[in-house]
């Protein structure tokens, strides 16, 4: 049994190309909604002048770099 009781059911391998153009779609809208806020943030770290070198402006920075890497492949895939 999987999550939440349900059956499992047999693995098959997944990746990007697997992806409907609605399944593209719903991560796009919701990896830029991260994104929007993780821009935001770092925006309004920068503002409260959040030294160079401080751990969280640090983390906050890559973590936006991250999610925007996610959004750059989102984009770039090809569903079928």
């Amino acid at each position: 049994m999987g999550a939440r009781g349900a059956p499992l059911l047999p693995f098959r391998r997944m990746d990007s190309r697997h992806l409907t153009e609605a399944q593209r779609q719903k991560l796009i809208a919701a990896v830029s909604r991260k994104l929007q806020y993780l821009h935001k943030l770092c925006a309004r770290m920068q503002r409260l002048n959040f030294p160079e070198g401080d751990p969280l402006d640090e983390a906050a920075h890559r973590a936006r770099d991250a999610i925007q890497m996610l959004m750059d492949e989102a984009l770039r895939v090809k569903p079928h």
